[in-house]
């Protein structure tokens, strides 16, 4: 049966009764206004071993938007969710002074779910400093372990850990269907690793997601 452990999201545009039967047992999510009435009710409708993500978007980390963190915090409890995906602009650069405003901010953080870093960018570029952040404060990197390497650059392993968050984008774009051998260079990736969850991110990687689950199930 699937390891338990390793958790599979696909973007979905349909009803999360449909969402959990066809075998996901993982949604990333970006919660707004939405009515408590509404969380509560997705969180009773959780099949038994899934897991929420809650999607939040920052661009600066001072105190001005520690609210935002909270804020999060909140709905990811209305949710039961233990993860947040923690979404950075192209914007927020690999400065030193990005990462030291970052490290302050996140040591000064109480408890919560574990966050995942998706950091758009160069952050991939200069990986080490990424690296570095999440080693200080507990975040988890969240990266494409498919992604082409920089010109010029050898493709870094995915990072370590006993949790780990990979977005798979596809190799062709947003739009892209993956291989046989890009499936079968996933599931390779997995070996070894205790837990983590896998998200397919573009509603043209259904089939993918669903592919991935097979290998999962039957090894």
């Amino acid at each position: 049966m699937q390891r338990p452990q390793i958790q599979v999201a696909c973007a979905f545009d349909g009803p999360l009764s449909l969402y959990w039967e066809q075998g996901f047992n993982a949604r990333e999510v970006a919660l707004g206004h939405n009515h408590p009435k509404t969380l509560n009710r997705w969180r009773k409708g959780t099949p038994e071993g899934a897991a929420w993500v809650v999607v939040t978007r920052m661009a600066a980390f001072n105190a001005a938007t520690a609210p935002e963190l909270e804020a999060a915090t909140a709905r990811a409890a209305a949710l039961g969710a233990e993860t947040l995906l923690l979404i950075t602009p192209a914007s927020l650069r690999p400065t030193r002074e990005n990462a030291e405003a970052m490290i302050r901010f996140f040591k000064a953080r109480g408890e919560g779910p574990r966050i995942a870093w998706w950091a758009e960018g160069l952050w991939e570029s200069q990986h080490e400093i990424r690296d570095e952040i999440c080693a200080a404060t507990g975040l988890i990197p969240a990266v494409d372990p498919l992604a082409p390497s920089p010109e010029g650059m050898e493709a870094p392993p995915p990072p370590e850990g006993a949790f780990f968050y990979w977005r798979v984008m596809g190799s062709r774009g947003l739009s892209g269907r993956l291989s046989d051998f890009e499936l079968d260079q996933l599931y390779g990736l997995t070996v070894g690793r205790e837990a983590g969850i896998i998200a397919f991110t573009a509603e043209g990687m259904h089939r993918d997601a669903k592919a991935f689950q097979q290998l999962l199930v039957s090894t």
